[in-house]
This record gives structure tokens, C-alpha cells and sequence, in this order.
């Protein structure tokens, strides 16, 4: 959804992203590689939310965020469903194609 591309667009977002990174670095790794983990985040949450801004769809972020209801599926009683059928069956298409036997010897 929109709203997920301008978050990810945000830099108040992405330095609150970053910060907290950091404060992971301080809190869960050992303090000789609090260093190393804070110049990782540095360097590479800025990677990660360029390739989510050029890469993934943000309806599908939301959706696996659990943060957007998944899109509705077609279903037997809704219109759009007997519209493809009707225009399915009517044309023939979606039937599997018969091949006919050679007869020829």
C-alpha cells in the first residue's frame, strides 16, 4: 500500500530505524563487536530500505507485516467469479482440448 512506500521513504523513519538497530547492538551483542554491529547498521540499513523502496511492492510488505488484510479471492458467489465463467463456458475457453486419433495407417 502507499502508506508503507512513504514510510520507508521517511527519514525521520528510516533514523528511527537505524537507532534502534544500534540500541541492538548495545544491548544484545557482545561488547568487543558493539563496533563492528553498529558500523553493519550503518551501512547496511540504508541498503535495505533502498532495495525495499525499488524493489518490493508495498502492498505485499504490508500484507506480510500483518498490517493489511490479504486481497479477497474470488469466490463462486461473488459477480466478478460468474463473469469469468460465464465467459469461460461460453467461449469454450478453459475446457481441456480433445485431440482427435489419426486414423492413417
Amino acid at each position: 500500500m502507499l502508506e508503507v512506500a512513504t514510510l520507508l521513504a521517511n527519514p525521520g523513519f528510516q533514523d528511527a530505524l537505524r537507532t534502534y538497530g544500534e540500541s541492538m547492538c548495545s544491548s544484545t551483542v557482545p561488547p568487543s563487536y558493539e563496533s563492528l554491529c553498529r558500523a553493519y547498521v550503518d551501512t547496511y540499513v540504508p541498503v535495505l530500505l533502498n532495495m525495499l523502496q525499488q524493489y518490493v511492492q508495498p502492498d505485499v510488505v504490508c500484507q506480510r507485516m500483518h498490517m493489511c488484510p490479504p486481497p479477497q479471492l474470488a469466490t463462486r458467489g461473488s459477480s466478478w467469479f460468474s463473469r469469468v465463467v460465464g465467459v469461460l463456458a461460453g467461449s469454450g475457453q478453459g475446457q481441456p482440448e480433445r485431440k482427435r486419433a489419426s486414423m492413417r495407417h
